[in-house]
């Protein structure tokens, strides 16, 4: 059961872009499907977290607007782990690029975007982890969310997603 789930903001909850506007000003876009993915993941008991390379006032106010229960700014974002007590396998993260495969390498259910550096979709893929349909800044943030939340409730009351499997098999014969 995924009790933490941590995203990577650039690449995952964003497209990679950063805009520079006058008088030095920077900004991300944000996928609002992605915000409410989050949203209901929160409401399913799941602590979410963001993690940055780089740190921006706008972050801060995504995830006050997104109510992140954390916000780090860390260049080795494997040092978030120093901050829970949960165990590993109980904690999912998303990330795209290649400063993000030590971490991936370290949770229970490891993802990223569709569009994720190739080197991230060979680690993620041969940790049998999720690779979003969806890329980064697009729905894989979303997509994610909707597969912890589906798997936590599989884990939570196996014996009936098996009576369903059983249904169906029925069923379709």
């Amino acid at each position: 059961m995924i009790r933490v789930a941590i995203f990577d903001v650039d690449g995952c909850l964003t497209d990679s872009t950063i805009l520079y506007l006058d008088g030095g000003i920077r900004g991300r876009v944000f996928n609002m499907r992605d915000g409410q993915g989050l949203t209901c993941l929160k409401q399913s008991q799941v602590s979410v977290w963001l993690v940055s390379g780089e740190m921006d006032s706008h972050l801060f106010d995504r995830a006050e607007k997104l109510g992140v229960a954390q916000l780090f700014g860390l260049p080795d974002k494997r040092r978030v782990l120093d901050e829970t007590d949960i165990p590993s396998t109980e904690i999912a993260f998303m990330g795209d690029d290649v400063n993000d495969i030590p971490l991936l390498m370290m949770v229970g259910m490891p993802a990223c975007p569709h569009n994720a550096h190739p080197d991230v979709l060979n680690c993620v893929l041969s940790l049998r982890g999720f690779v979003a349909t969806k890329d980064g800044g697009r729905g894989a943030v979303r997509e994610f969310c909707d597969y912890i939340i589906a798997e936590n409730r599989r884990e939570a009351a196996p014996e009936f997603h098996q009576e369903i499997r059983v249904l169906e098999r029925v069923l379709h014969d």
